[in-house]
């Protein structure tokens, strides 16, 4: 149509032309072709509506095509909406939840952010640290390389340590033998001898002081101390607590001294307060005693020599259970007397054990005439066996003195009244021995109703012919010791009578140690000659003695001695000590020559000297103390 349009339009104009040049004649060419046009036009414009119509048909099949297609979209659509409803509320639940998260997320995020500050202040402080190892690293290298280099020098310096330690362990231990020489010294120089006139009878006293080198606490009182022969003491029953179970040896020395070491008890039930007595063929004959709360009537024999304890199953005793009773022994027999029994009530009665036959009975007596029940006293028997003497005791809180005898074959108590004069005062806890008519008294205490139980130091001798007490000391002789345990009011120590009439007392120092040994011989008559023509021979065979002549000066004093004549040869060294009257002791020489000039002493002064005899084996003999005094004058 719009070709048409513009083929009249041309027309239009060329006729307009044709007409202006007045060629009219041109119209029907114009109208032939505009004919001709619009035919053509026609034609065109029906073929268009044919394909105009054709595509009509074609949009019409498209449009029903496309309503179908939307029908079934329009059902998809609703099906879309409602899930993508769905998927939006499920969005919205996830942003929900994701906000939470990402609430969560800040917050941890906030607290990593808090850590990763604290962790780069760790991590600021370790390098530091870091710096400062390094520092310290370069320090060790440096150190350690300065240790290197001394290596040397430590190796000589650890072989000089151990030189000087062996010569200080060589020091440490001569520092303890002359600690214990000394120790011993001070102890010997308290030995001595008296000779003393009773009933115008030569008495001769020798004392020994012997220092105990132990740390045992023990306690000696309840305990008692027997002895199995020469050489050997045994302690039993005495402890720090209760449990008074112990059984200690004292073995002398072949030279001097003696050593305390622990008995193995085996089946020995520990006590106190119970009786000790050696027996000839038998043993040590323990009896009664307290055992914690119980108090026996048990007999147990001790064997010196093979250090064992016995029971004796077929014994047979009517003796009841005794604590705090006297004993003595003669032959195979042991008497028994007092005591307190088992209920806690004083005993009075008079028992004899008779370890030949193992039967024990009660000795009756043929009088109404008998002592009071007591404990703690004291039991002496004859020579000839025939009679007991009995001297003191408690009586509940007294103390007695009467002095009774029993005749052991008219079954018979009488108590003996001695003459005017000196008699021992009341007592309990002491020893006595009955020898050739004569009885020796010592120790014990008594009560005082101010300061209660006090211990006595006196030693006396009863002339049983005359019936007259001797006081022979006050205790300024027996119970010396440098410790000073046994020179207080309030002793503790254990002491008795061995088989040889020899008293040996045990003693405690202050801390409760046992301490000190001191033996008294107590020579007269027959066994007092007996023993100065044995301390003849023993004087020119074994002894190491001063020589008598001295010569003195102002401050000095020369000393000779004379060795033992057996094993002299043997000696290796002398060693000289001095002791002043304050007690100060020092070794002054050591060497092989017999006499010495002790230098540097105070003018008018009075020095005990002691000798040591050392040998080539390392024992060692001791001379007896001897003192010699200066010359009053001016100084040499």
């Amino acid at each position: 149509m719009a070709m048409a349009k513009n083929s009249r339009t041309k027309g239009t104009k060329k006729d307009a032309k044709g007409e202006k040049g007045g060629a009219g004649a041109g119209m029907d060419r114009m109208l032939e072709q505009t004919l001709r046009k619009l035919k053509k036009d026609n034609q065109s414009l029906r073929n268009e509506a044919k394909g105009l119509s054709e595509e009509l048909v074609h949009v019409k099949e498209e449009m029903e095509s496309m309503k179908n297609v939307v029908n079934i979209h329009s059902e998809h659509a609703e099906s879309i909406v409602r899930y993508g409803e769905e998927r939006e509320q499920e969005a919205e639940d996830r942003y929900e939840e994701c906000k939470d998260q990402l609430t969560k997320a800040r917050t941890e995020l906030d607290l990593t952010k808090h850590a990763l500050a604290e962790e780069k202040r760790s991590s600021d402080a370790l390098k530091e640290k870091i710096e400062q190892m390094s520092i310290l690293y370069d320090e060790k290298t440096r150190l350690e390389d300065r240790i290197e280099g001394q290596d040397v020098q430590i190796r000589q310096l650890e072989g000089d340590l151990k030189t000087f330690k062996e010569k200080a362990a060589g020091l440490e231990n001569e520092k303890d033998v002359m600690l214990d020489e000394n120790g011993q010294y001070r102890y010997s120089v308290r030995s001595g001898s008296q000779l003393k006139m009773i009933h115008q009878s030569p008495w001769y006293f020798k004392k020994k002081c012997y220092k105990i080198c132990t740390t045992s606490t023990v306690r000696l009182e309840g305990g008692t101390v027997a002895s199995t022969g020469q050489s050997t003491l045994i302690l039993l029953g005495m402890s720090a607590s209760r449990a008074e179970d112990h059984v200690i040896s004292l073995t002398r020395n072949q030279l001097c001294g003696f050593k305390l070491s622990r008995v193995e008890r085996s089946d020995f039930p520990g006590r106190c307060y119970h009786t000790c007595n050696y027996i000839s063929n038998v043993g040590l004959v323990v009896f009664g005693g307290r055992n914690s709360d119980l108090v026996s009537d048990k007999l147990l024999v001790f064997d010196g020599k093979g250090g064992k304890w016995t029971s004796m199953p077929d014994f047979h005793s009517d003796v009841p259970s005794l604590e705090c009773h006297c004993s003595v022994s003669f032959g195979s027999n042991l008497f028994v007397y007092g005591g307190v029994l088992a209920d806690g009530k004083l005993n009075g009665e008079l028992y004899v054990l008779d370890l030949e036959k193992q039967k024990g009975s009660g000795l009756t007596p043929a009088t109404l005439t008998t002592p009071k029940p007591r404990k703690k006293s004291a039991l002496a028997v004859t020579d000839d066996g025939l009679m007991l003497w009995m001297f003191g005791g408690q009586h509940g809180e007294s103390v007695l003195d009467d002095l009774y005898t029993f005749d052991l074959e008219k079954k018979k108590w009488e108590q003996q009244v001695e003459h005017s004069g000196l008699r021992p005062q009341g007592r309990a806890g002491h020893v006595c021995r009955y020898s050739q008519g004569f009885i020796l008294l010592s120790g014990g205490y008594s009560m005082s109703p101010a300061s209660g139980r006090v211990c006595l130091l006196d030693t006396w001798v009863l002339d049983t012919g005359m019936m007259k007490w001797y006081k022979v000391d006050d205790g300024s002789f027996l119970w010396q010791s440098p410790a000073g345990a046994l020179q207080g009011q309030q002793l503790s120590y254990t002491h008795s009578f061995d088989t040889r009439g020899c008293l040996n007392i045990v003693g405690n120092d202050c801390d409760g140690n046992i301490d000190s040994l001191i033996t008294l011989d107590v020579l007269f008559g027959d066994g007092l000659e007996n023993d100065l023509d044995d301390q003849g021979d023993e004087t020119r065979s074994s002894r190491l003695e001063f020589l008598d002549k001295c010569e003195a000066g102002a401050t000095q004093i020369e000393l000779a001695w004379r060795p033992p004549e057996r094993n002299a040869d043997r000696i290796e060294h002398f060693k000289l000590m001095v002791a002043n009257n304050l007690g100060v002791v020092k070794e002054v020489y050591r060497g092989k020559s017999m006499h010495f000039r002790v230098r540097k002493l105070r003018p008018s002064t009075e020095y005990i000297f002691c000798l040591k005899a050392v040998y080539a084996d390392g024992s060692y003999l001791w001379s007896d103390p001897k003192s010699f005094k200066t010359r009053h004058g001016e100084k040499e």
